[in-house]
């Protein structure tokens, strides 16, 4: 039996993930990047989609927090 694109897809995700040491909250970098690697190499492919909303929310969030920087705070003053 063939194994279908998104089998193939899930388990070279799988292996990236332990390529990185399994951190935690990329799994939609792996999983675009395992998508693509497969895609390549068939042109057939169908564009495969996971939703990871938590993660993207997650990812979303320090990508804002980084390109602001450190959040400052106000000095108070005793008054």
């Amino acid at each position: 039996m063939t194994e279908s694109v998104y089998e193939r897809v899930k388990k070279r995700a799988y292996e990236l993930w332990e390529e990185e040491g399994r951190p935690w909250g990329r799994d939609m970098i792996h999983w675009e990047r395992a998508h693509q690697e497969i895609a390549a190499g068939n042109e057939a492919a169908p564009p495969i989609r996971v939703a990871s909303v938590e993660t993207a929310d997650i990812v979303a969030s320090e990508a804002v927090a980084t390109a602001k920087g450190p959040a400052k705070r106000a000095s108070r003053k005793a008054g």
